[in-house]
């Protein structure tokens, strides 16, 4: 939680080629944070996260768009749970 300002992933992606990123054999198999802080692949991991918020923030927006579409007679929307908790899509 919190990796994906850290990350700087730039351009679009297609289904599958977050399925190979995803899969790109990379995972963390560490212990603790201090083998997850000095993994050689702590820059991927901070990219996927910024990817992945990105795809969220892009499928919630166009999601929350239709609701406005479809109920035009509301102003606000009210969101709550984990997806209302994303600190960046919150703002």
């Amino acid at each position: 939680m919190g990796l994906a300002p850290f990350g700087d992933y730039q351009g679009e992606i297609s289904q599958e080629q977050l399925l190979k990123e995803l899969s790109s054999g990379k995972r963390f198999t560490g212990k603790g944070k201090a083998e997850w802080e000095s993994s050689e692949h702590l820059d991927h991991y901070k990219s996927l996260a910024s990817l992945m918020q990105k795809l969220f923030e892009k499928e919630s927006f166009s999601y929350i768009k239709k609701i406005k579409e479809r109920f035009p007679q509301f102003e606000n929307l009210i969101l709550t749970g984990g997806t209302a908790l994303n600190c960046t899509f919150n703002m």
